[in-house]
């Protein structure tokens, strides 16, 4: 009995060490470039300028926080980390609810309902060049996401980030019609510390076409400037 015992012990290691070989020969697939835990919290500095011909532009300015208050297994073979949202006009104002979203991530994928319509926001491995449809889980027209740096050192809002990850979700700028461009950016351990979107439709009418004059649409300015757990 001794004997079997001393046995089972060495094979326990030797299995466990290969464990952690094989841990640490795993390809790295950029999975923490999406961290999700219970009790995250991030804090952003938003800015939105609307547009709209019925007035002058309007720009307003607050903070965002985010916070994730739940998590529970889905039948993807993942979890479902719900995450509430809110803002505040200055440092000194409560905390307004504003919605709230989910997140599914597994070893393939990160998915985040916002307003109850899905994106695709990553999709593993990751990698330089990498592309996948950003619209995969919902029903709007196909929108090709691509990876455009990977892991490059990067400053945002006064914080250094060692390692970080930039998705252009989309790159039309037709000045005589319309631009779409927008981008997210990620740190490892992290998670999203940019955002930034310019949606805008121009005047095509005779009297203005091809002068840039806009229509509608809205500048979105999304940065990090606080992270951790509560």
């Amino acid at each position: 009995m001794k004997l079997f015992y001393k046995y089972f012990i060495l094979g326990f290691i030797i299995v466990a060490g290969c464990d952690n070989n094989d841990d640490q020969n795993a390809p790295d697939k950029g999975l923490d470039y999406f961290p999700v835990s219970t009790g995250q919290y991030a804090i952003y500095d938003v800015e939105e300028i609307h547009y709209s011909t019925a007035s002058e532009p309007d720009t307003i300015a607050y903070e965002l926080m985010t916070v994730v208050t739940d998590s529970f297994a889905n039948g993807a073979g993942g979890f479902t980390y719900v995450m509430h949202r809110s803002k505040r006009t200055t440092e000194t104002d409560d905390w307004e609810p504003m919605d709230t979203w989910s997140v599914r991530m597994d070893l393939r994928e990160v998915v985040v309902n916002e307003s109850n319509v899905s994106y695709l926001k990553l999709a593993f491995p990751l990698e330089e060049g990498t592309r996948w449809d950003g619209n995969k889980f919902n029903t709007l027209a196909s929108d090709e996401y691509e990876v455009k740096t990977y892991d490059a050192r990067l400053s945002v809002n006064g914080l250094e980030f060692d390692r970080t990850l930039t998705v252009g979700q989309e790159a039309y700028d037709d000045e005589v019609t319309r631009t779409d461009i927008r981008t997210e950016v990620y740190a490892r351990d992290v998670g999203l510390i940019r955002k930034e979107s310019t949606v805008l439709t121009y005047c095509t009418e005779q009297v203005c076409l091809n002068q840039g004059f806009i229509d509608s649409g809205i500048i979105y300015k999304q940065e990090i400037r606080e992270y951790g757990i509560q």
